[in-house]
């Protein structure tokens, strides 16, 4: 009897029967899976018989991830689908093999999944709504293999505020503003969003500047040399209907100081001086216009004075008061412009004593 075989390797390539007329081969398995058919001839007369070599198990390294995106919006909805590879020692693929997943963030579709005929087994990440990184790593038996995807920001949906300073600023002073730009999960958005600025106080470095990776878009304001009032008002350049704006408004700090003496006898008035400086940084504010009102009846001001160079200005205080007349304490009233609105009343008491 003779014997052929279409895979692995034959002990002998004929044989003869023994007492009972039978004939026996052993078939050594090859290294490649699959079905292996051992004919046995005899003159005209054929028998068959069949037997299916499987994959060994896997082997550590042999298993190989992939994935159909590296980074997925960060919405609680987009997926990601991940494929690992299963091989044998011989480097064929294995399978109907369980393999256990597992994540440090997302939500898998399951805990488990089977190798296909390709030996490959596959499983589903929804994202989660918070930015982040998530490891996702696949075991079978001693090896395993991993992947990392990125949660990114979604697109631009809100301005949550115009933050910088606090609200009040001196003339002339700069003013760092920024302007939080969010997802509509509240995730700060990806660097290179545009912002569109507007403001009805001062200046603007630019009228549009584009976020960092905080999500964060930042421009100058620099405050007009007056007292006025205003806001800066930051706009999505790609969605108009979404913007957010602060108020500001520019001070002075006003003082007052005698700087001679009077005698009420002898109706001698009193030199006082006024000075004024930029709120939070003062500097001395030239040409702002000093309003001054006083005790009726009691005092007698100019309506007015002007800073000079140095924010300062002087002005005389007489009062009409007998020496035998009471003394007392009265009051100044001191109100500032700056070409727009005024600042104060600051209140500065005078003193009138009898000599």
């Amino acid at each position: 009897m003779t014997w052929t075989s279409n895979g692995g390797t034959l002990s002998a390539q004929s044989g003869v029967t023994d007492d009972f007329g039978y004939a026996t081969v052993t078939l050594t398995s090859s290294t490649t899976a699959g079905e292996v058919s051992v004919v046995g001839t005899s003159g005209n007369t054929r028998s068959t018989g069949r037997v299916t070599f499987v994959g060994a198990a896997a082997a550590p390294g042999s298993a190989t991830m992939t994935s159909t995106a590296t980074s997925v919006i960060a919405d609680g909805k987009s997926k990601v689908t991940f494929s690992v590879v299963l091989r044998d020692a011989q480097n064929k693929v294995v399978p109907n093999t369980t393999v256990t997943w597992g994540t440090t963030g997302g939500t898998l579709a399951n805990r488990t999944s089977v190798t296909d005929g390709n030996g490959v087994a596959s499983m589903e990440l929804t994202s989660p709504t918070t930015l982040g990184v998530a490891n996702v790593v696949a075991f079978v038996g001693g090896i395993s293999s991993g992947l990392k995807v990125d949660f990114v920001p979604g697109p631009a949906a809100v301005i949550t505020g115009v933050s910088g300073g606090s609200g009040q600023t001196a003339p002339n002073r700069a003013v760092v503003l920024q302007a939080q730009v969010q997802d509509i999960n509240g995730n700060p958005v990806a660097a290179g969003v545009k912002v569109n600025w507007s403001t009805t106080i001062g200046s603007l470095s630019s009228a549009s500047t584009v976020t960092d990776s905080n999500g964060l878009a930042t421009v100058v304001m620099t405050a007009p040399n007056l007292l006025t009032e205003g806001r800066i008002t930051a706009t999505l350049a790609n969605n108009t209907t979404v913007s957010s704006s602060s108020y500001y408004e520019t001070f002075a700090d006003v003082s007052l100081r005698a700087v001679g003496s009077w005698n009420v006898l002898t109706g001698v008035p009193r030199e006082y001086e006024v000075t004024v400086l930029a709120g939070l940084t003062g500097v001395p504010v030239p040409g702002a216009k000093v309003f001054i009102t006083a005790t009726p009846g009691a005092l007698n001001v100019p309506a007015s004075v002007v800073t000079d160079s140095n924010g300062k200005a002087r002005f005389f205080v007489s009062t009409s008061y007998r020496a035998d007349q009471t003394a007392g304490v009265y009051d100044l009233f001191l109100n500032v412009s700056m070409g727009g609105e005024l600042a104060g009343p600051q209140r500065a008491a005078v003193s009138i004593n009898m000599p």
